[in-house]
């Protein structure tokens, strides 16, 4: 399946060629992250976090213990889910369970914009400090000197070992996992 986030979440089962509005167990207002594992598939927004385990056909409310609702990027890392808050910062929780935990330790700035997994780490961008990666899962975050003085970086994606870290203006790559930067 293929799930789409735009006024709702619309899901297409044949590629794209048509698409079906899903409604099923949502209250979800707008729709700013997804996030996938297997058939279990999660969705941020104004409204916190839905998940959906069977490919996002029917979904639930997933905030137990998430206090800002407000989710603008989200990963997943066998076994966890990741979801970064507008104020709050990252929050993890297994993918079974559903129980949130803040994990800010090292974390210098509180509003996540995007969220990546390189490998087994995890990058988020922040609004004014830049990247911070965790190798262990979230349980510490240490920031990550890119040699530039881009603060604000709104995009990140990842292929393999590469990283790509943007805002509406500028665009900078790691080719190394995050260690070196280059324009």
């Amino acid at each position: 399946n293929i799930i789409a986030g735009c006024n709702g979440i619309f899901t297409s089962s044949d590629n794209g060629d048509s698409w079906d509005h899903v409604l099923s167990g949502l209250n979800l207002s707008g729709m700013l992250a997804f996030a996938n594992n297997g058939s279990s598939v999660f969705a941020g927004g104004y409204d916190g976090v839905f998940a959906s385990r069977d490919n996002g056909t029917t979904w639930t409310g997933f905030n137990n213990g998430l206090n800002n609702l407000t989710v603008k990027a989200m990963a997943t890392n066998e076994p966890f889910v990741f979801a970064g808050t507008s104020t709050s910062g990252v929050f993890r929780t297994d993918m079974n369970d559903g129980v949130w935990t803040q994990v800010n330790n090292g974390l210098t700035n509180l509003r996540v914009n995007a969220m990546v997994i390189c490998q087994s780490s995890i990058i988020v961008s922040t609004s004014g400090d830049g990247l911070f990666i965790s190798m262990n899962s979230g349980d510490s975050w240490t920031h990550i000197d890119m040699g530039y003085t881009f603060s604000y970086l709104d995009y990140l994606s990842v292929s393999g070992q590469t990283i790509y870290a943007g805002n509406d203006w500028q665009l900078i790559v790691s080719r190394d996992g995050g260690v070196t930067w280059a324009e």
